[in-house]
């Protein structure tokens, strides 16, 4: 439960702080202000129940960046993804109260595919 909370928080203060270091990314900047909440707000999701393996998501992802945006929009928002499931990663170690090892096994390999799908050449 810790971790989960410590998560959910690293996950909003690291949108905010991606919000202050690519400031002319629209992008970005439309995520972010869709994802975070004002005080005393709630913002409500519709996540699909069951999304693709991460490669095929990343690759669909990657394909409407080549599509909409040009390469400097797309490779802000490519390192921001990263950035995001690294520091979320990184926030909650295991053990009890989180206070163990910071990224695990699963969590390297996670970010390591997703680091290899992101930067994947057409």
């Amino acid at each position: 439960m810790i971790g989960l909370i410590k998560e959910g928080i690293t996950f909003q203060t690291s949108l905010k702080k991606a919000a202050d270091k690519y400031p002319t990314n629209g992008l970005i900047g439309s995520l972010v202000s869709g994802m975070t909440a004002g005080p005393g707000e709630k913002k409500e999701h519709d996540f699909p129940e069951k999304l693709p393996h991460l490669e095929e998501l990343v690759h669909r992802v990657n394909q409407i960046l080549d599509e909409k945006s040009d390469e400097t929009e797309a490779g802000e928002y490519r390192a921001f993804v990263y950035e995001l499931a690294y520091d979320v990663c990184k926030s909650a170690g295991a053990g009890f109260l989180g206070t163990g090892e910071n990224i695990n096994a699963y969590e390297a390999d996670f970010l390591q595919r997703l680091k290899t799908s992101l930067l994947k050449e057409e």
